[in-house]
């Protein structure tokens, strides 16, 4: 019995880790790219890759949302940038309508003052390679991929022009070719 919970764990754990690679990897070839306002946080490097942690800005009022996790409408400007539509309806989409599923998490602020919920859509940890000097503090924006259920993933950072600074390391492995999250 022993033998059998020894071999089976890390085949379940290499079977998830498969699943969750190819799920990403779909969205990641979503055609639906937006681009969501950032801050970064904190900058570093250990030692597999550099990374940033991001904070999402809110173009929400998180007051108006009264869950915790759901779905939001947002138009999708011709550059990629969003502008918030309404709480997710039973109402059809319209043309340049795209859903975005969010997250309220509590905030990283220390200070007790500034303790305040923050909005987020995809992931706030993003990972790349270090190739060239790079300007992280002209980060303005977050590239992601959404699908049609408002599902996200982080794929690069662009700066205040839709300019993408970074691509990650999931990105820059699925595709090499594509150098701006304009479409």
């Amino acid at each position: 019995m022993r033998r059998f919970v020894v071999l089976f764990c890390p085949v379940l754990v290499l079977v998830v880790l498969i699943g969750r690679y190819v799920s990403d990897s779909r969205l990641y070839h979503s055609q639906t790219i937006l681009l969501l306002p950032v801050s970064v946080l904190q900058m570093g490097q250990d030692t597999f890759s550099s990374y940033v942690r991001l904070r999402y800005d809110n173009f929400i009022p998180v007051r108006d949302l009264s869950d915790k996790k759901g779905v939001i409408v947002v138009d999708r400007l011709n550059d990629g940038r969003v502008v918030f539509v309404s709480v997710a309806s039973d109402r059809p989409l319209r043309p340049r309508e795209v859903l975005l599923k969010y997250e309220i998490v509590p905030s990283l602020s220390f200070d007790d003052q500034k303790k305040e919920a923050n909005i987020r859509f995809a992931s706030d940890f993003f990972r790349f390679i270090k190739k060239k000097k790079r300007h992280l503090s002209a980060v303005r924006y977050a590239v992601v991929h959404v699908d049609d259920a408002g599902n996200t993933v982080l794929t690069g950072l662009a700066d205040g022009n839709g300019i993408l600074l970074v691509k990650g390391l999931r990105g820059a492995f699925f595709d090499s070719h594509r150098n701006s999250p304009r479409k």
